[in-house]
């Protein structure tokens, strides 16, 4: 966990929104919220 949230804190302070996902999440109707989540970020450029 701790490398986890080390990996995210270096995303996030470089400008990068992060999704995490845990595999014991990935059900069909996660997925679909997972993906409406996904395309609905706006995207920084």
């Amino acid at each position: 966990m701790k490398r986890d949230a080390a990996a995210l804190d270096a995303l996030v302070s470089k400008g990068w929104k992060a999704f995490i996902v845990w595999e014991c999440e990935i059900r069909p109707e996660a997925l679909d919220v997972l993906y409406n989540r996904i395309i609905e970020t706006p995207v920084r450029r």
